[in-house]
């Protein structure tokens, strides 16, 4: 019984690392499943105009909420998150990108080549972009990334190509 164990744990550790060190566009979610068309007040939207690396975080009320619904399997996903998102944030720096990061429910980018701004909702009911990165620069579409798999090359991709 041991042995099955460890063969079946060793066949999960395999999987589990196979194909996980390039970036696609299909890692990406689509900004297309997050843009609105409808007006939102002012006091909920945070503007972009600027290249940025923008990070979704949760709202103080979102993270009480979560942590008394959660517990302690809350605690060690916040964990892991924060992980996440700082090592992508420190990457981020050493590559001289500015980074953001905002609780606001939308998001209101300002593109040249466009005349209407693209906003975006950040907690869709399918879901949500809490501890997602914004990569944007004024001349393109702004992508989204988790923050586990940004990498130099992706970071490169988007801002200096």
């Amino acid at each position: 019984m041991k042995i099955l164990s460890l063969l079946v744990l060793t066949v999960m550790i395999v999987f589990s690392c196979t194909g996980q060190t390039k970036n696609t566009q299909n890692d990406k979610i689509k900004l297309a499943d997050f843009i609105i068309k409808t007006e939102v007040s002012d006091n909920e939207t945070y503007t972009v105009s600027g290249s940025c690396a923008l990070l979704i975080q949760q709202s103080d009320q979102e993270a009480d909420s979560l942590e008394s619904e959660g517990g302690d399997e809350y605690a060690e996903y916040t964990d892991d998150e924060n992980s996440a998102s700082l090592s992508a944030f420190e990457m981020l720096e050493r590559l001289n990108i500015k980074t953001l990061n905002t609780d606001k429910r939308y998001i209101k980018f300002t593109l040249i080549n466009q005349s209407d701004p693209v906003i975006i909702d950040t907690r869709k009911k399918e879901k949500n972009l809490i501890g997602y990165y914004i990569f944007f620069k004024a001349n393109k579409q702004p992508i989204i990334s988790e923050s586990v798999i940004i990498s130099e090359d992706l970071i490169n991709e988007f801002f200096i190509k």
